[in-house]
């Protein structure tokens, strides 16, 4: 699986400044959570949730998702 997007936005980045440390903090937050409690994600699933935090995919426009069936 690939993602990409296709335009940053340059408006979303300024809103970034403001909220990065607390969206970063209640990511890790979820993420711990989810692991530990839930047992929702594993090592194979981890990849694609730490990639949804990521600033590529929090500043896109438009997000692209390209998959292939094994």
């Amino acid at each position: 699986m690939n993602v990409s997007i296709d335009k940053k936005q340059t408006f979303s980045l300024f809103g970034l400044i403001f909220l990065w440390l607390p969206v970063k903090i209640f990511a890790n937050l979820a993420f711990r959570k989810e692991r530990n409690k839930y047992q929702t994600i594993d090592n194979i699933n981890e990849r694609f949730v730490r990639e949804m935090n990521g600033l590529k995919l929090l500043l896109g426009r438009t997000l692209i998702v390209g998959c292939i069936k094994p």
